[in-house]
């Protein structure tokens, strides 16, 4: 297995810590929810454990370390470099979601859109909650159907106030 960007990159600035990094830190950092850390946590201590080198260690209202040796066994073996990631924001998550369903000539479905934010399933929720809201004051609607498409629709201006999807 290996690791993608994000979590070489949450692999890295671990190994040039030199003290605890509190998981609200990296969350922080990298634009994604505690969760997502905690996924991308579970990912990178399977890949240390894949390469027989101690897994990185939480210490309750400390942080996350790893011991001096497995840094410099991550060092010595992979060569890890400062690793350029970025992670979009909240705000720039939902303009591209907005986008991709005015773009969009296929319906899309939450896997489409966790796929596209690179983020986790609530993450992409809450992006969604709080698009709604602020579409409300333009007239649009996301509508979702259970296991089905998520849709942004439209109010026309007539008489009946019917709703046509975009």
């Amino acid at each position: 297995m290996s690791l993608d960007k994000r979590s070489t990159a949450m692999l890295t600035q671990i190994v040039h810590s030199e003290l605890y990094i509190p998981v609200e830190k990296l969350a922080e950092q990298f634009n994604v929810s505690r969760r997502t850390v905690y996924n991308d946590l579970d990912k990178i201590n399977f890949w240390l454990k894949e390469n027989r080198i101690s897994e990185i260690q939480q210490v309750r209202a400390a942080g996350l370390y790893l011991e001096k040796q497995a840094k410099q066994e991550i060092r010595s073996r992979l060569l890890v470099f400062p690793v350029y990631y970025y992670e979009l924001s909240p705000e720039e998550r939902k303009a591209w979601l907005v986008t991709y369903f005015l773009a969009s000539a296929k319906h899309l479905f939450l896997k489409d859109l966790i796929a596209i934010t690179r983020v986790s399933r609530n993450t992409v929720l809450e992006d969604l909650k709080g698009l709604r809201e602020e579409l409300a004051s333009y007239r649009l609607e996301l509508t979702s159907r259970e296991n089905l498409d998520i849709r942004l629709s439209a109010r026309r201006q007539t008489s009946g106030e019917r709703w046509s999807t975009i």
